[in-house]
């Protein structure tokens, strides 16, 4: 039996059918992980292929062109929703995110090749710091990383780790899966081998850590009881080409299907109803509503231009919309959090600030404060590199406003709404953060928001997001796998309001408790969804400390790349 692994051990994967093989089931098990598919299991099997390739391909330029081209395609069919906002941005995208298979399959080759270190932690080890570095580079592109694909039991460790800690469990299967492929199962004295031994070990000791903690922590929350907050979340259904190109009488449809639909939500008496993203037509910060009054007042007068006419009607709107929305907060009866611009006087070049912005609303009707989204998405808010350079002016052309700048102004600000609900005629006081669009995929930005200095300094977070640039396709239910993440890394719930779909309620556990569904479909309809959160006041390690496991990955993979470029290659691994 020894012989045979050995022997085993020593067979090359070089022949084109062979690495074109490997490849493509890497793919195909990534694929079937995440949304629509979603097998789970499939995320633990996934990276032996590449594991494989990069420990028995016996040249490194065949093994680099084929592993790259192979992540370029996978990227480009995994990203196919970005054409809809950027079509060069979605081609940069693939072409920049296709190099992360292949440094993946350069590092377990180093590490693999010349440190002895069982690959049930090389694996997770090189995984993990490149997920956490794709998270952060270029303002960061957290999509499709390993953990997120995993059920509730298995995530519930990302408050001591992030979602990273769970990428590491999950990759730890595939690197067990690598070493009892290349290891000899029998040692002398008939025992187990060693590195089995240890792997087998190592794997089978995290799984039953992170099912107990995970069980243990689930089960802390359902045996809760204390604050809780009703939350209705609306869900619009407003096409992106309206909301590019609006006219005035669309607006004004799409507005009043708005208004019905928080009239739907305040049957539920809510102590907080959530509209999506950019859902009111016009700024409606009090800044911007001051300088309308007086343009509106000049249409009090026969104006002749007609120009002049519809720029004054502008202005007009504006101060309509924002008492409209003071007014759905005051029919309904509650807390209303609102997706709109925000614009101010003060010039930025040529150009006044323009923000995306989450305004909250009082029952009583009045702006209580205004969030400014801090992280902007490149090409969607803003387009990279200085704006007088050839670069930022070619880009500007491949995006879907024909060479317009339409950069926003990052939030200087990560500001929490108090709210005071009553409840049973008591009166409770929540803190509400409210991460716009795709705020709520990055674990650094939420947890800036709920936690400072002194701990815990929100309850829940209020999504709120305008998925329509991407219609009917994976991605709003792939947003909605990675939000829920926040939720267990901070011990929050969290509401997500989403034109278009998909909008529901999760609890501090990362479980789905309320959606917005119709005949069973999530996606490309308009609805109300209501359910209670219950208040954790469970202070997270990783809440407190952030990132640091990924961290500590990601140096301890630098030292052992470096150590097996310096040392030389171990007798009898990797061929």
């Amino acid at each position: 039996m020894s012989r045979f692994s050995v022997q085993r051990q020593k067979v090359a994967i070089d022949s084109p059918i062979a690495m074109g093989g490997l490849l493509g089931l890497w793919a195909v098990l990534t694929w079937l992980s995440f949304p629509g598919a979603n097998l789970w299991p499939a995320a633990h099997l996934s990276l032996v292929p590449l594991a494989m390739l990069a420990l028995r391909c016996t040249s490194v330029k065949r093994l680099s062109i084929f592993t790259y081209v192979a992540g370029v395609i996978w990227w480009i069919i995994g990203v196919a929703w970005l054409r809809g906002v950027t079509g060069g941005g979605y081609v940069a995208v693939a072409f920049y995110l296709g190099l992360y298979p292949l440094i993946f399959v350069w590092g377990l080759r180093l590490i693999g090749r010349r440190a002895h270190l069982p690959m049930v932690l090389a694996v997770p080890l090189v995984i993990v710091t490149l997920e956490y570095f794709r998270g952060w580079a270029m303002t960061g592109f957290p999509w499709f990383l390993l953990g997120q694909s995993q059920p509730v039991s298995l995530i519930q460790i990302a408050d001591v780790t992030g979602v990273y800690g769970v990428s590491f469990l999950v990759a730890m299967t595939s690197g067990l899966i690598v070493d009892l492929m290349l290891n000899p199962m029998i040692g002398r004295g008939g025992r187990l081998g060693g590195t089995v031994k240890w792997s087998m070990g190592l794997w089978f000791a995290a799984m039953v850590v992170a099912l107990v903690y995970g069980r243990w922590r689930v089960s802390q929350l359902d045996g809760m009881t204390g604050a809780k907050l009703r939350i209705a979340v609306v869900q619009t259904n407003e096409p992106q080409s309206n909301k590019n190109s609006p006219t005035e009488e669309q607006e004004q449809l799409y507005f009043s299907k708005l208004l019905k639909l928080n009239e739907q939500a305040a049957v539920t008496k809510p102590g907080l109803i959530v509209w999506p993203e950019t859902v009111v037509p016009r700024p409606i910060n009090n800044e911007m509503v001051r300088v309308a009054m007086g343009y509106c007042q000049r249409l009090t007068e026969p104006v002749e231009d007609e120009a002049m006419r519809r720029s004054l009607q502008y202005w007009c709107a504006v101060v309509g919309y924002q008492r409209q929305v003071r007014q759905a907060a005051i029919d309904g009866g509650a807390y209303l959090i609102v997706g709109a611009g925000a614009h101010t006087d003060e010039q930025v070049g040529q150009q006044m600030k323009r923000y995306n912005s989450a305004y909250c609303f009082s029952p009583n009707g009045s702006l209580i404060d205004r969030y400014d989204k801090v992280h902007r998405v490149p090409f969607g808010e803003y387009v990279p590199f200085d704006k007088d350079s050839w670069l930022h002016k070619l880009l500007l052309k491949l995006t879907p406003y024909d060479g317009f700048d339409y950069s926003l102004t990052p939030g200087s600000r990560y500001a929490v709404f108090d709210l005071t609900v009553q409840r049973d005629g008591k009166a409770e006081r929540w803190r509400a953060a409210a991460p716009i669009c795709f705020e709520d995929v990055f674990p650094r930005e939420c947890r800036r928001m709920v936690y400072d200095a002194s701990g815990k300094r929100a309850d829940v977070l209020v999504n709120l997001t305008n998925d329509g640039w991407y219609p009917d396709s994976a991605q709003a239910s792939q947003h909605e796998q990675l939000a829920r993440f926040r939720c267990v890394e901070n011990r929050v719930p969290m509401a997500r309001a989403v034109n278009r779909g998909v909008s529901g309620v999760f609890d501090s556990a990362g479980r789905r408790i309320g959606m917005v569904m119709i005949a069973g479909q999530r996606q490309s309809i308009s609805g109300v969804a209501t359910a209670e959160v219950m208040r954790d006041d469970r202070v997270t390690l990783f809440g407190r400390f952030g990132n640091v496991f990924a961290v500590m990955c990601g140096i301890v993979t630098v030292l052992l790349t470096a150590m097996s470029v310096l040392m030389p290659k171990i007798p009898g691994r990797g061929g």
